[in-house]
């Protein structure tokens, strides 16, 4: 009589060939995300959905700062990663472009880079998979204008995305996902600095006013759900 494989055994993946990687069960993949350094962590949640799945439910054994190293004298478009408990690895990202060599990084958010370009318009790029997503054009709405105290946040899943800064101190402008130009907020003149958390963006000024905006409902709504007077500055968590 022949044996019945186990369903979650590796030689059942192996012996039928209608099976794939993206079949392994979750406990097992839990185990292969939770022995992945950062870089392959990364690296790993890319390959399918249920990875990317199984990802969400575990986080990178390598918790420490990493050190990004931006290409210079347009010897290359990649990035050369590393970190104190690697000393002798260097990680490097893929060509990511010549428009992104010569950009400018104005906030991280996980594995994605909010960037400015030579024309002074923004971009979001994942630094391991390459992924771009382009963002309303900046100078053909305001000109020449000064970026101040850049927030951004996005689903790694959708690609869902707020992203939210400063016109010097005029007023602070925001776009979400599938918006084509700036959305001002309004009595938002002279910030201080922002952060954005929970789909709220936090809002300081520097007569020491803060004020919180809901960004979880629909495109273009944004509620001040509190308004006080504080003196320290916001902390960035």
């Amino acid at each position: 009589m022949k044996k019945k494989l186990n369903p979650h055994s590796h030689k059942y993946l192996i012996g039928d060939a209608s099976k794939s990687w993206s079949d392994l069960p979750f406990y097992l993949l839990n185990l292969v995300f939770e022995s992945l350094s950062f870089a392959d962590f990364q690296r790993a949640k890319s390959v399918c959905s249920s990875w990317r799945s199984s990802s969400r439910q575990c986080v990178p054994k390598n918790h420490i700062p990493w050190v990004l190293r931006f290409p210079q004298n347009n010897e290359n478009s990649s990035c050369m990663l590393s970190n104190s408990e690697e000393k002798d690895k260097l990680y490097k990202t893929q060509d990511l472009g010549l428009e992104f060599a010569k950009s400018s990084c104005m906030k991280t958010y996980g594995s994605w880079l909010l960037m400015q370009n030579l024309q002074s318009n923004l971009f979001i790029v994942n630094l391991f998979t390459g992924e771009r997503i382009n963002l309303p054009p900046v100078k053909s709405q305001f000109g020449m204008t000064k970026i101040q105290s850049p927030v951004f946040w996005i689903d790694e899943k959708t690609k869902d995305h707020v992203v939210s800064w400063a016109r010097s101190k005029k007023c602070v402008v925001y776009s979400k996902t599938g918006d084509n130009s700036w959305n001002k907020i309004p009595k938002t003149s002279g910030c201080l600095d922002m952060v954005y958390k929970d789909h709220k963006l936090y809002f300081s000024s520097y007569s020491n006013n803060v004020k919180i905006f809901d960004f979880s409902g629909e495109v273009h709504q944004q509620i001040v759900i509190e308004e006080k007077h504080i003196v320290p500055p916001l902390v960035h968590l």
